[in-house]
Formats: structure tokens, C-alpha cells, sequence
């Protein structure tokens, strides 16, 4: 996290405390002004006609519920900053290492590709097709899908027989059974982190050119020792 989203981050902490002790200040005051004019209207009331105590105990269970209400979003705003400083500090961890993560943009590096394909049953008649970082179509095949777990790996060929240039490439699977049956085929990327992003609502894997969220992570290795 840079210097700036460092400082934002401290800033936007500082205004919703500030927010919460003016707003219980406000409320403190109000309840203040309350009391003094009940004891007023006590004093001065008329001993053969009291006042009816249904309107300002109704006043009395109001203010407690607002009371409440405020320090309930007190609460609430220290459990999404300490949540939000665990996953800055999850997303840390990260760098270095090794991640799966859900996902069909990955690398093309000297001349190879790799994707790990998830299907729930074999989808041995399935259709195979990358995509420039533009959405344009490079490369078309067909391919065989086996059940669970397997690897996908594009030599960087285009339909053309040339080399495409590294870069971030996407993947398309359609996967269908011998008889034509529909089959989902889920494609997933593996890479090192090499940097982190904390300037969207989740942080973000840089992984090579490639950006993944942090919740789409489904693998993690250590780095090397």
C-alpha cells in the first residue's frame, strides 16, 4: 500500500470515529435539554391534574434506542476496520508465493500458456479457444476434458501457425459429452504474486500481468526456502 491510500485509509478511519462521538455527543446534549425540561414541567405541574407519564416515557424509550443504534454503528464500523486490516494483512502474506486462483486470463511466457481446467464429469468433445487481451479470437481447437482436475497447455500458436507475442491471454471451454450433452468446464490460473492492489473495495493478486481478487484464490504454496 502506498504512502497516499495509507494515508486515505487513516483519514476515512478518523472520520466515521468522529462522526460516531459527535453524533453521541449530540444525542448526550439533546437528552441533557430533555431531563431539564421534564424536571421543569414536574415542578410546575399541577398537583390535582398530573401530567400523563405516557408521553415522556415513550421519549425516554427513544432515546435509549437511538443510543443504542449509534453504538451499534460504532460497533460495527471497528468490525469492518479490523476485518479490513486482516485482509490487507492476509493479501501481504501473499507476496512471493504461489497461488491457484479461479480465473481464465493467464501469461503467455516464451512460448507457453497453462490453464487448470475443472470439469464434473468428462467432457471428451469440448471446444478449446484463446482471446487477446483486445477479446479477439487467436486460437481454436478441440479438445478432450477429463473428469476432475486437468491441465490445459497452449504452445502460443495461433490458428494462423505464428507465434503470438507474450502477454495476458483468456480461455473459453465448451464443453460437451460424445452425445452432445452440455458439461460446465471451469478454468483456473496458477503464477507467483508480485504485488498487491488495496485501492478497490478487495485487494487484488497482481500475478505477473494478470490481477485476480483475493477471495478467488483456491491454492496457496510457500515460496521457496
Amino acid at each position: 500500500m502506498s504512502t497516499l491510500d495509507q494515508l486515505a485509509a487513516a483519514s476515512s478511519a478518523s472520520a466515521q470515529q468522529a462522526n460516531a462521538a459527535r453524533d453521541q455527543q449530540l444525542l448526550a446534549d439533546d437528552f441533557d435539554t430533555f431531563l431539564q425540561l421534564l424536571t421543569t414541567q414536574l415542578r410546575n405541574q399541577d398537583p390535582l391534574e398530573p401530567m400523563d407519564t405516557n408521553q415522556f416515557t415513550q421519549q425516554l424509550v427513544q432515546f435509549s434506542g437511538v443510543e443504542q443504534q449509534i453504538q451499534t454503528n460504532s460497533y460495527l464500523e471497528n468490525l469492518i476496520t479490523s476485518t479490513e486490516a486482516q485482509s490487507v494483512n492476509a493479501a501481504v502474506n501473499y507476496l512471493g508465493s504461489t497461488v491457484t486462483v479461479a480465473g481464465v486470463s493467464t501469461n503467455l511466457a516464451n512460448g507457453q500458456a497453462s490453464w487448470e481446467l475443472v470439469a464434473g464429469t468428462s467432457a471428451s468433445d469440448s471446444t478449446v479457444t484463446i482471446y487477446d487481451v483486445n477479446g479477439n479470437e487467436v486460437f481454436t481447437t478441440r479438445h478432450s476434458v477429463a473428469r476432475g482436475e486437468s491441465t490445459f497447455t497452449w504452445d502460443g500458436k495461433t490458428n494462423d501457425g505464428t507465434d503470438a507475442p507474450d502477454g495476458v491471454y483468456s480461455i473459453r471451454v465448451i464443453g460437451n459429452t460424445p452425445d452432445g450433452q452440455s458439461v460446465n468446464v471451469y478454468a483456473a490460473v496458477s503464477g507467483k504474486v508480485t504485488g498487491v492492489d488495496f485501492t478497490g473495495s478487495e485487494p487484488v493478486l497482481q500475478i505477473g500481468d494478470v490481477r485476480a481478487l483475493l477471495s478467488s484464490v483456491m491454492e496457496i504454496q510457500a515460496p521457496a526456502s
